[in-house]
């Protein structure tokens, strides 16, 4: 039970962080580079992956052994990090039009795929395939890989 404590304790320093960071001088010079664009989601394509695998693989103990939220603060970070680039100055100085386009392509596609994973999530959970709390991480790491996998694709392909 300590653990979650300390991992809830980090993400607060998380979030503390990226709110005192985000009001400092180096936050208004951070800029998307293309590099840090494809880098935060790589790290969230292979995280969210990986979680999704190792929950179909480890069933309900992945939540008790804790790699579920392990795996959720890499992601976090890459959305943290792209909050503040995104926050500090408008989205037209700090993205580029192919990334805004590539960002609401990729936000279509994945909320179309996270509609037809729940309804696939819930059939294999309701015929007795999966027990336990793993139907929420699986959703959430198909959402996660569906938005990282296909902004990639967008953006390498667009």
């Amino acid at each position: 039970m300590e653990v979650k404590f300390i991992l809830l304790f980090i993400l607060v320093l998380l979030f503390l962080g990226a709110w005192v960071f985000s009001n400092s001088s180096f936050a208004k010079k951070l800029i998307m580079s293309e590099k840090l664009f494809q880098v935060t989601n790589i790290v969230l394509l292979i995280c969210s992956s990986a979680g999704f695998v190792l929950t179909i693989i480890m069933g309900d103990e992945i939540l008790t052994s804790h790699i579920f939220e392990l795996l959720l603060l890499p992601a976090l970070v890459a959305f943290v990090l792209t909050g503040l680039a995104h926050k500090s100055k408008t989205a037209d100085e700090k993205f580029d039009e192919k990334q805004q386009s590539n960002m609401k392509d990729a936000a279509s596609f994945s909320w179309m795929v996270v509609i037809f994973a729940t309804f696939i999530i819930y059939a294999i959970y309701y015929a007795g395939n999966f027990s336990g709390l793993i139907f929420f991480p699986l959703l959430i790491y198909t959402a996660f890989s569906a938005y990282s996998g296909s902004l990639l694709y967008f953006y390498k392909n667009g």
